[in-house]
């Protein structure tokens, strides 16, 4: 009676395992083909936009992207540059106060880009993503406390969220905000 049953148990282990592993391969197909509509910026997934907000936003403000991405270097390279000088013991206090205001003017920038884009994207958006997006931000200035929009606030202590649209903030990575 049992050497009836083992064939038995084999067949249907092995339907059980074939059945599971396509499946599979049909739930990981699946999950493929729907991140791509989610496809695009970080503030778009990150507050669902459709299409048409999308296109609105980026036909009032198409050069943020680049704006940003050269801000950031300029502020980086500013910053490599004071890092230099405080290493170097020929830098004289009047340079080194002369890069800091470099380096402060390069962060005002930054900062008024950023500001202008999220009052840009603001006008787009329905109150519920509006709310979303701000209470981030605010959170992140909150956290800065003066130094920026989060930045500091993650890098010593480990907390502060990134800021969706730009990628700036904390350190804890995206996700929901944290409550106070």
């Amino acid at each position: 009676m049992m050497k009836r049953r083992t064939p038995y148990l084999l067949i249907l282990c092995v339907i059980v395992f074939a059945v599971s592993f396509a499946g599979t391969i049909l739930a990981r197909s699946q999950t493929s083909s729907e991140a791509r509509p989610h496809a695009g910026s970080p503030l778009e997934r990150w507050l669902d936009l459709d299409k048409k907000t999308t296109e609105g936003i980026e036909s009032h403000d198409p050069q943020f992207a680049e704006d940003l991405k050269s801000l950031q270097q300029e502020l980086a390279a500013t910053r490599s540059l004071l890092a230099e000088m405080l290493e170097d013991d020929q830098a004289t206090g009047g340079q080194i106060r002369e890069q800091v205001e470099n380096c402060i003017t390069r962060n005002n920038a930054l900062e008024r880009r950023v500001a202008q884009y999220l009052l840009t994207v603001r006008d787009h958006l329905t109150a519920s993503q509006q709310k979303k997006l701000f209470r981030l931000c605010a959170e992140g200035v909150r956290k800065g406390r003066g130094r920026g929009w989060g930045r500091g606030a993650g890098r010593s202590s480990g907390g502060g969220e990134r800021c969706e649209c730009c990628g700036r903030g904390g350190g804890r990575g995206r996700g929901k905000p944290q409550g106070d």
